[in-house]
């Protein structure tokens, strides 16, 4: 026997093949859920068989919400277009129903199933397909198989046989498990030549004796019947396939695909009573109550039901829920020859209760009116009443007990790792309309306190949306309530709508109401996540006549919208209503968005081993009351967004054992990203041995382990420490930590070994462990440095740590740190290594003639003459990082004599070098450059990727010549003669300017150093002294 293993539901837009909801088959069958709706709807279905293989499908249509059930299903071929077989009406469930049995496919691959109404101004609301795809030659029946239980079915349930002679019965044998579902589907003509027969097909024994049939009568070929029954108990049944009981004829053959539908698999709690209570002889009614302690949020509710009644259809049974609303749940069924019904009603049974006369080993549906799927949402806690009423004299009974099974709401997926639930959007309505608005034609939505039966209550506090807060609503209205936007930005599956809504309203094929959801103004978006499809919400029960007004009560609804996430949503209540019968309407509240939102989760380890929020007693070890000891902690961000460790300390103490010193003394960093971290340290020091402990309060924002601690335990001792100190040699500098500051390109070991020595007093054997922690290249060590190795067990006695290799240009610059833990079995001491990369900026020296030193207050100083344009040294400029160049960046005049306008050019030679002289190359002076010139010089190495400047002042001095006198004066002169002595000098510059003093009346001196004169006879004998002054 072939068992499904779920129900399906169609998928819509399914209306072509390329659309088509892919069925997927289960020992190759399988039942799928669907509605044709609005009108002219068609559902297109696909699945796999190969050529030669045959297919049975059937719909099961009684229980449309619209009490129409004609179906068409047609059968396709793998292009999507070629009909192999169509049918309309060979079922039985409905009347209209349909049959395809046994058709052979020609083609392998895709084929297809299409389902419709017979009119496309009508729906199917909704239907059941049935579909079987076998493979092979089926199971030849055996004779005698005429009386029950008949031969076993074989196993696949693929059979075929004979119904000859007339009167012929064949019956098959199974064994079935509460609530599964038996399905038989009959192909009456199998060789598809015209010749067929009227089968039949049931099952049973039912009510003890029993064998339940279906057959519609058809005799024209292709013919097929199918049967559906849902059982109530586990057992042995059979399958009967027969000719209406007096057919039968060598040409009646036919093909069978028997398979089962199981019950649905799930967790279901019982609440019973098993209370008689008498079922008067009537007009009059009974009722029995269950009160259900548990508040369980509904999914699935099934009922059970067992009575006997003297005249069963006198009975209308309707079920209240915890405050008061009902629902009916049948109404005049059986037969007055059947006085016992002991059965069950659920929505996934397999056909309506209206189906058959017989109450008694079976699950029904209940009456279109009456889905118990309108429980959905509810909350079980609470008093339940069924209410039995007999609406005729004469006949009596009694209800020997009830049950109510519930299938409660799944718990909601977990969010993911890093991930949790957030409310996006939520509202009661309580304190606004919380930007909901509404419109339409007739518009009725409002909000406040309903007070029309029977929906007088919001779901919360006071206030919900209705169509119509003080009764019914209105005919020919359109009605729409819209939420405001609600946005999805940073929100990732799931994510979920949900709603509390109370609702009566006329069938679905006049009044509608549906739930979307939708990008914000983008309507063709929506998706609709909840539509009425039911019956008319009403019904008439007992003498004299009373109108049930089945409102729901409020339920609360939830839908899943993944395929938003990132957007901007709105959440649409739609609402219409045609010319007539207007019920108490729809109503809204407590509407709430929300989703899985990145968040941070914290965890706390040291040693990588983590330390779990609450840990009594973490182990530290024995701890030196001499010297104490840090112990490093790590924060880490294992979730999906940022974790805050708030204020300047989230990091205390308390709890800390008398005389204890314990401090936290170095905080953690205030934000850690995801699958980050960040350190403290607490540092620990006994004031005497003997056991000590403390708490760790770490404040941060996981929403579940807010603040984080854990108890920390250890013993105090009073052996000595390991040490470690400087080695010897070393270019190690001690201090709370150990440093050097090396440059690219030069080694740490060598004559200058970068040592340590670890000791002992004790002395005990010591392990040293060398870890890498931090530098400005993050995780990454510098490239050329090596660490000592790890030491396990060295001598007490001392041995050294060395750090090796030569510091390359390719590091960052900035300071790496290793932690060198030292463990002597009971001690343990933490110190840090850190070692500088900083590069050297150039260098400079002063050359010949210059003198200075290249600093602001004394300046590299020269001295040119004017007029000269000669180049001369001014310093030599190195880099002491080796590999590094020197280069020339900028000078800048600082200070010049006034009126000068004179610019000395800089460079270095060669161009880029190590090491480099740095040149001035004067220009032409002239007289207005006479005195100091100032320069700041800036030269660079060529570091990657900043270069380090120096800076050198230089003050270049332009001097001149002081002029000498070259002509030899003249010492005599004759009267009335002229005298004429021209004054000649030299000197730089060589434009002079001439003076005389001690000049006698008769000579004067010209601006060209030319004295000149004529001497009179008074003069005669006269003698003096003349000087020239030439500047």
């Amino acid at each position: 026997m072939a068992a499904a293993q779920a129900v399906q539901n169609e998928v819509e837009p399914n209306g072509t093949t390329a659309t088509a909801t892919a069925i997927t088959l289960t020992n190759g069958v399988a039942k799928v859920q669907g509605n044709i709706y609005p009108n002219a709807d068609e559902d297109f279905y696909s699945f796999t068989g190969q050529a030669g293989d045959r297919v049975f499908v059937a719909t099961m249509t009684a229980f449309s919400a619209n009490n129409s059930t004609d179906s068409v299903i047609e059968l396709i071929d793998t292009d999507g277009t070629t009909v192999l077989e169509t049918d309309d009406n060979d079922g039985t469930f409905g009347a209209n129903a349909s049959v395809i049995a046994g058709r052979l496919l020609v083609n392998s691959g895709t084929h297809y199933v299409r389902v419709r109404h017979t009119s496309a101004t009508s729906q199917l609301r909704g239907y059941d397909l049935y579909l079987a795809v076998r493979s092979g030659s089926p199971t030849a029946e055996t004779e005698p198989n005429d009386t029950f239980p008949g031969q076993a079915l074989p196993a696949g349930g693929y059979v075929s046989g004979v119904v000859n002679p007339a009167a012929d019965f064949d019956f098959y044998s199974l064994a079935l498990a509460q609530g599964d579902t038996v399905v038989v589907i009959l192909d009456c003509d199998p060789e598809r030549d015209g010749v067929t027969f009227n089968g039949r097909v049931g099952a049973g024994v039912f009510a003890g004796s029993q064998i339940l049939v279906a057959n519609d009568a058809n005799i024209v070929s292709p013919n097929g019947e199918a049967f559906f029954m849902t059982v109530g108990a586990a057992g042995s049944y059979s399958v009967l396939i027969d000719g209406s009981g007096t057919g039968g004829s060598p040409t009646s053959t036919y093909v069978a695909a028997i398979f089962v539908i199981p019950a649905p698999a799930a967790t279901v709690f019982t609440y019973s009573s098993t209370a008689p209570a008498a079922i008067p002889t009537g007009p009059g009614q009974v009722t029995s109550t269950i009160n259900i302690p548990d508040a369980r949020r509904i999914r699935r509710m099934a009922l059970a039901i067992n009575l006997t009644h003297t005249n069963m259809p006198d009975l209308d049974v309707t079920l209240q829920g915890p405050g008061g609303n009902e629902v009916h749940l049948f109404t005049d069924v059986g037969s007055n020859t059947q006085t016992t019904m002991q059965l069950g009603l659920s929505d996934d049974a397999a056909v309506p209760i209206n189906s058959f006369l017989v109450m008694q080993g079976m699950v029904y549906q209940p009456e279109n009116s009456a889905k118990l799927d309108l429980w959905r949402g509810r909350n079980s806690q609470g008093t339940w009443t069924l209410v039995i009423r007999d609406d005729s004299a004469a006949n009596g009974g009694t209800l020997n007990g009830w049950s109510i099974i519930i299938e409660e709401e799944p718990a909601l997926p977990a969010p993911g790792t890093g991930f949790t639930y957030q409310d996006i959007f939520t509202t009661d309505f309580e304190s606004g309309d919380a930007g909901f608005t509404s419109s339409g034609t007739g518009n009725q939505w409002a909000r406040g306190t309903p007070t029309a039966a029977p929906i007088t209550t919001a779901n919360s506090g006071t206030n919900c949306f209705k169509t119509n807060l003080t009764g019914n609503y209105a005919a020919n209205t359109v009605q729409d309530l819209l939420s405001p936007n609600i946005n999805l930005s940073g929100v990732s599956g799931p994510i979920f709508v949900e709603w509390a809504m109370n609702y009566q309203i006329e069938n679905a094929s006049f009044d509608h109401a549906y739930v979307e959801v939708r990008v914000a103004g983008q309507p063709a978006t929506a998706v609709r996540v909840w539509e009425w499809m039911g019956a008319t919400m009403q019904a008439s029960v007992g003498n004299p006549t009373t109108t049930i007004q089945s409102a729901t009560g409020w339920g609360l609804h939830r839908a899943r919208i993944d395929s938003f996430a990132g957007q901007t949503i709105e959440v649409l209540f739609h609402f219409d209503s045609d010319v007539s019968v207007e019920l108490c309407g729809l109503a809204i509240d407590d509407v709430r968005v929300f989703g899985a939102v990145g968040s941070p989760e914290i965890d706390i380890q040291r040693s990588s081993t983590s330390i779990a929020d609450g840990e009594p007693n973490h182990a530290l070890g024995n701890v030196s009351t001499l010297t104490g000891q840090t112990f490093t902690f790590t924060v880490l961000n294992t979730g999906n967004a940022a974790l805050s460790l708030p204020g300047a300390t989230p990091v205390t103490i308390s709890g800390a054992t008398a005389g204890l010193t314990v401090n936290v003394t170095m905080q953690p960093a205030g934000s850690v990203a995801p699958s980050g971290s960040t350190t403290f340290n607490v540092f620990v020091q006994p004031s005497a041995a003997g056991a000590f402990s403390f708490t760790v309060n770490v404040a941060n924002n996981d929403s579940d382990e807010n603040p984080y601690n854990f108890t920390c335990q250890g013993t105090g001792f009073t052996n000595a420490p390991p040490v470690l100190a400087l080695g010897s040699p070393t270019d190690f500098t001690a201090g709370s930590d150990f440093d050097l500051t090396v440059q690219p390109g030069a080694s740490l070991a060598g004559t200058n070994g970068a040592v340590l020595r670890v000791t002992d007093a004790t002395p005990d054997p010591v392990d040293a462990t060398i870890t890498f922690s931090t530098g400005p290249q993050g995780a990454t060590p510098p490239a050329g440095i090596v660490p000592p190795a790890n030491v396990s067990g060295g001598a007490g006695a001392g041995f050294n740590l060395t750090w090796t290799g030569t510091a390359n240009a390719t590091n960052t610059p900035g300071t790496y740190v290793w932690n060198v833990l030292l463990t002597d079995g009971v001690s343990n001491v933490n110190r840090s290594v850190r070692i500088t990369i900083a590069n050297l900026a150039p260098a400079h020296v002063v050359v010949a003639p210059t003198t200075g030193s290249g600093a602001l207050a004394t300046p590299y100083a020269a001295t040119i003459q004017i007029g000269s344009t000669t180049a001369i040294n001014i310093a030599t400029v190195s880099d002491g990082n080796t590999g590094q160049n020197v280069s020339f960046v900028s000078q800048s005049l600082t200070a010049s004599p006034a009126g000068s306008s004179a610019t000395h050019t800089f460079s270095v030679s060669p161009a880029s070098g190590n090491p480099v002289t740095l040149v001035c190359t004067p220009s032409a002076a002239v007289l207005a450059d006479l005195g100091d010139f100032d320069y700041t010089i800036l030269v660079q190495d060529d570091t990657s990727p900043t270069p380090v400047q120096s800076t050198i002042y230089v003050r270049i001095t332009i001097a001149g010549t002081a002029p000498s006198i070259t002509s030899t004066a003249v010492t005599t002169a004759a009267v009335g003669v002229t005298y004429n002595y021209q004054v000649t000098a030299t000197g730089n510059p060589s434009t002079f300017t001439f003076s005389a003093s001690g000049l006698p009346a008769w000579l004067s001196i010209s601006g060209t150093g030319l004295i000149s004169g004529t001497p009179a006879a008074g003069d005669i004998g006269t003698t003096g002294t003349i000087t020239v002054t030439v500047a």
